[in-house]
């Protein structure tokens, strides 16, 4: 049992690490295609039915936006958006996906201007890491949660992803909730 947990997690670490190198890429050509956010967002979803099932979580998806952009990069952006959220997210508490409405969360200026899209979880406790620590590689919310999977990429390779797709990304972290909004650049 726990050789395939090791195995599982070096899986996963690999994952995370071919990714983190493909989200620096700046070689990889971009092909905007048309996009419905929500039925992509909701396509995604999918990806992630048994951990949501496990932590009880209670996702919520509203809004909708058609944009332009490439279809990997964008794959690579909410699931890693989708990935975090649901990773973090206190135990049977709801997930709040907006897209194309970073209004309705944001408290931002930047955030409210031109959202694309805006992801809210409640915090199962408060983080220990300002947003500007949790986007540097390897870095996690907190030190302690080392029982979480994950490297501690994801929202490194947002960032990568948003700068590649001329979008910029937004944070607000309170005790009891992170936001994360994308918006055009």
């Amino acid at each position: 049992m726990l050789l395939l947990f090791f195995i599982e997690y070096m899986d996963q670490m690999i994952h995370d690490i071919l990714e983190l190198s493909k989200s620096e890429d700046e070689r990889q050509i971009i092909e905007l295609l048309d996009i419905s956010l929500n039925e992509f967002v909701d396509e995604e979803m999918n990806n992630f039915e048994q951990i949501v099932k496990e932590r009880g979580l209670t996702i919520s998806i509203a809004g909708d936006m058609k944009l332009r952009s490439d279809r990997k990069q964008l794959k690579s952006l909410v699931d890693n958006l989708i990935s975090n959220a649901v990773k973090y997210a206190a135990p049977e508490s709801e997930i709040q996906i907006r897209p194309g409405d970073a209004v309705g969360a944001a408290k931002s200026i930047r955030m409210r201007n031109a959202g694309i899209l805006t992801i809210t979880n409640k915090l199962e406790e408060p983080l220990d890491k300002t947003a500007d620590e949790l986007v540097k590689p390897y870095v996690k919310g907190d030190n302690s949660r080392s029982d979480r999977s994950g490297s501690g990429v994801g929202l490194t390779i947002v960032e990568n992803v948003a700068r590649k797709l001329k979008y910029k990304v937004s944070y607000e972290i309170s005790s009891e909730e992170f936001t994360i909004g994308v918006y055009f650049g």
